[in-house]
């Protein structure tokens, strides 16, 4: 909105081309990254994700097969939609919301659509899938909750497979190596954080598995 007041201030001659430049890093400067609104947007999206899963669990059997995969697809490719008409206004809180609504639902359809076929296999590899699918949103949107939401799914998966086999879960480090990646080109500084994060979730239990299980304490003092 304020876009278009400030292009029909110019053709009135009202504001100056230097005075719109400046109207506009003014408003920069004073804008909170911790707004009420992106706070409620991203929440918002989450328990939309929920709300996905339970009506779907909730009426499942109510449902053929072609319906829940209608549904499934349909409301993952509707936040998507949605997400892409946001950035184009300029809602970028908003839209960071609709992509990280549909991360949610991509990874409820993961679960529900391997239910449905009764897919056995190895339970991390779901959550896996999950966090490859959240990091090429990020990517493709670059979209910092998209990437916030990568490293708490790879750190889930990691802690997932451990639990599993009892022993350190190597694999960890190159997912994480790529998403740390993607942090670097896409410059959002609050993700290296996430990613230090990350790893200490990695690496602290690994004195469970060394030298008897009696270095725990030498771990966490590294980490």
């Amino acid at each position: 909105r304020l876009e278009r007041d400030l292009a029909r201030w110019q053709t009135s001659g009202w504001v100056s081309e230097a005075g719109a430049v400046a109207i506009r890093a003014d408003l920069r400067s004073r804008t909170s990254v911790f707004g009420a609104a992106p706070i409620f947007a991203m929440l918002g999206a989450v328990l939309f994700g929920f709300a996905v899963m339970s009506f779907v669990a909730a009426h499942w059997d109510a449902m053929s097969k072609l319906a829940r995969l209608l549904l499934l697809l349909g409301t993952l490719w509707a936040c998507y939609g949605a997400a892409a008409i946001l950035f184009q206004r300029r809602l970028a809180a908003f839209a960071h919301a609709a992509v990280l609504g549909g991360i949610a639902v991509f990874g409820a359809s993961i679960m529900l659509i391997a239910q449905m076929y009764h897919m056995d296999g190895n339970p991390p590899d779901a959550i896996l899938t999950w966090a490859l699918g959240a990091l090429l949103a990020a990517v493709l949107a670059r979209s910092n909750a998209a990437l916030a939401a990568t490293y708490v799914l790879i750190a889930v998966w990691s802690g997932y497979e451990r639990g599993l086999s009892n022993a350190v879960h190597w694999e960890f480090l190159p997912v994480w190596a790529a998403t740390v990646a993607v942090s670097v080109w896409m410059r959002w500084r609050p993700s290296l954080h996430l990613a230090a994060i990350c790893l200490l979730t990695w690496l602290i239990p690994i004195g469970y598995f060394v030298f008897g299980r009696h270095a725990h304490g030498i771990v966490v003092v590294i980490g």
